[in-house]
């Protein structure tokens, strides 16, 4: 390819806000998309613009605690396609199976990765390493392009200004209240999570802790706490026993030098935990009264007893395929073309497993109850082939 830059081509600008995980994603489609086309016939200018690490952002920087794990395991999220001959980017899974693709990694992280298989669920910090491996991969596709100019800009973007037909996007840098502006023709919102001011609720929380001489800390994404606030043996009230409870309980026991050792194989009483002494008493609280399940360990995002019935990957494609031929921008809406099917699927999985592992409570024989559940899974609707409910059937199937 030459590298000539051809000063006459008019320039369209891209501006891409969030570098994170969706911000990355656009940049590596667009490397992935410049590497196979060739000269482009305008000249692009691609602005990225965020104020943390580009790749990884700020929830997923690659240098925080390995405490915190990712919620899906290893064979579930992607930020890329699985590469093809020399694209610039890849999936997590084929950065897995590379151990590393040759990212620069520590000492931990390719212990790591040793030790992640499908069905592992990573550390957030990998998970950020792998974004930053892409990302840094992808920059240097369109930094080497003679038709792309590419820049990264470490700011934060205050505002977003349509004018006619372009943007007028402002902007701060660290360590300086002056606004700066750019033109872009295009903008991509990638924003991620957002700073967000106490709700009023929140706010009397912390007055009344405030108060009461104890600490009170909002809602944060975990690696922006400080956790030395818990001082060992005090009380510490966790409100709430979703996701970042794992978070705090982790940081606050492994994280000081305990040990959950496995002791036996009875549900409930798996585990023990041998304290170190440092950790603090912690006071969990939520609305559901329970934390929420632990999710299975599972290799493949769909079970292998689990069959799919309605939706068919080939035969969707198929049909846009035959509608492309009257209609080139013909494409498949998720909520029309996809939902309804993978919803009846979920029924269908749902019924079954119950009539196998409850046919006692069952007015009629398994068999003769999945007949009529089916017969109102196949049934036309009055908006195609939906099905949006199912009423339990007894002895005959309900009308659609």
């Amino acid at each position: 390819m030459s590298t000539q830059r051809d000063d006459t081509k008019a320039t369209f600008a891209v501006a891409i806000i969030g570098a994170g995980p969706r911000g990355t994603s656009t940049v590596e489609r667009l490397a992935s998309m410049v590497a196979n086309t060739g000269r482009l016939a305008v000249q692009l200018r691609v602005i990225v613009l965020d104020a943390y690490r580009p790749g990884s952002g700020h929830v997923w920087d690659s240098s925080q605690s390995p405490n915190f794990w990712m919620n899906t395991p290893a064979s579930f999220p992607t930020v890329a396609p699985d590469r093809q001959d020399s694209e610039p980017g890849l999936s997590f899974a084929q950065f897995v199976q590379r151990h590393g693709d040759g990212a620069n990694l520590s000492q931990g992280q390719q212990a790591e990765l040793q030790n992640t298989s499908s069905g592992t669920y990573p550390t957030r910090a990998l998970y950020g390493r792998y974004l930053e491996h892409v990302y840094d991969r992808c920059a240097a596709v369109l930094t080497g392009h003679p038709d792309v100019d590419y820049e990264f800009i470490r700011g934060e973007v205050v505002a977003v200004d349509p004018r006619e037909a372009t943007y007028r996007v402002s902007y701060e840098t660290p360590g300086s209240d002056q606004r700066h502006e750019l033109r872009a023709d295009a903008v991509v919102l990638a924003l991620g999570h957002q700073a967000a001011d106490l709700n009023p609720q929140q706010k009397v929380l912390a007055e009344q802790a405030q108060q009461a001489g104890a600490t009170y800390i909002g809602p944060s994404i975990p690696l922006d706490v400080d956790y030395s606030k818990f001082s060992a043996g005090k009380p510490a009230l966790l409100r709430g026993m979703g996701l970042n409870f794992f978070d705090a309980m982790a940081e606050l026991t492994i994280g000081r030098g305990g040990q959950f050792r496995e002791v036996s194989q009875v549900p409930g009483e798996r585990f023990d935990y041998l304290p170190s002494g440092k950790e603090p008493v912690l006071v969990a609280a939520s609305r559901r009264g329970t934390p929420y399940w632990g999710k299975p360990l599972t290799d493949r995002f769909i079970p292998e007893d689990i069959t799919l019935h309605y939706l068919q990957a080939e035969e969707l494609m198929q049909q846009v395929a035959e509608a492309r031929g009257n209609n080139p921008e013909a494409t498949l809406v998720f909520s029309r073309d996809i939902w309804p099917l993978l919803h009846r699927d979920i029924l269908w999985a749902y019924y079954s497993q119950c009539a196998r592992e409850h046919e006692a409570q069952l007015p009629i024989p398994a068999e003769q109850f999945l007949s009529h559940v089916a017969e109102i899974l196949d049934a036309e609707h009055h908006e195609g082939p939906r099905c949006g409910w199912l009423r339990c059937v007894t002895s005959s199937p309900a009308s659609p």
